[in-house]
């Protein structure tokens, strides 16, 4: 009897917590980790840089902890959006914890901007809240 008792108090917070309205979200602390690969006494390893050389592949990933995280590498039609009618220019989604591979196709400088957002969650139709906050820095490819 003490369990139905027990499930029934957890299904009736269940029910009560999710009808409350989503938490206004923090603003994330965007942290950006920029890495290439080296061989290191016969072992790959990755090793922070800022610097990679063309057809080399550079690794991107989030160090914070957001609910989405985007990486806009800086090349054509990698930039930050200017606007929501901007349907030229995207990013790559990233995952905690997970590196994203990116080459480059042409020698340059280029600034790499790391876009995180966190987002109220509502059960209902109202509108979402978004916290956003980017960190930029700048990569350079030589030949």
């Amino acid at each position: 009897m003490k369990v139905i008792k027990y499930i029934f108090l957890m299904l009736i917070s269940a029910i009560t917590f999710s009808c409350q309205e989503g938490v206004v979200p923090e603003t994330p602390d965007p942290c950006l980790i920029t890495e290439i690969k080296e061989e290191v006494n016969d072992e790959v390893v990755y090793v922070e840089s800022l610097e990679v050389k063309l057809g080399d592949a550079i690794y991107f990933s989030s160090c914070g902890s957001s609910d989405y995280a985007v990486i806009y590498p800086g090349d054509d039609n990698h930039v930050i959006p200017t606007s929501e009618s901007d349907n030229e220019n995207f990013g790559f989604p990233l995952t905690y914890n997970d590196r994203y591979e990116y080459i480059y196709s042409a020698a340059g400088v280029y600034t790499a901007t790391l876009l995180e957002s966190n987002i109220s969650i509502y059960n209902s139709s109202k509108d979402k809240e978004i916290k956003s906050a980017s960190v930029s820095v700048v990569i350079t490819v030589t030949e």
